[in-house]
């Protein structure tokens, strides 16, 4: 699967942009907690990003590592669930925050992005 942000026009880019907050983590810095309420879907702009899932006895299994232009945890953002992982920035990275009620509008209101998303 193509990363969101090869897949969309600029136009598109530009109101997720418009609708959402973008935010710099510095590298280390968790983005979201496993258990946390899934209140934004996360794209990265610039840099690297692991979900990690933690299990009992301080084990830790990584569900992901995601780049430049890719979005993750996109589940929790359609059903409500809590985020089922914890993210943490791996360098310095630009994520565009877009929260579950401009992604909710985004998806009825624009086909090429539910076609990119799904």
């Amino acid at each position: 699967m193509k990363p969101l942000l090869e897949v969309i026009s600029e136009e598109l880019l530009r109101n997720m942009q418009e609708s959402g907050r973008t935010r710099t983590f510095s590298e280390g810095e968790e983005i979201f907690a496993q258990g946390g309420e899934a209140d934004f879907l996360p794209v990265v702009l610039a840099g690297k990003v692991k979900m990690i899932h933690f299990l009992e006895a301080g084990k830790e299994v990584i569900i992901g590592i995601f780049q430049d232009g890719e979005m993750f945890a996109v589940p929790p953002i359609f059903d409500g669930a809590p985020y089922p992982a914890t993210a943490i920035a791996m360098e310095k990275t630009k994520i565009l925050l877009l929260y579950r009620q401009d992604f909710l509008r985004l998806l009825h209101e624009s086909s090429e992005f539910s076609f990119a998303v799904i």
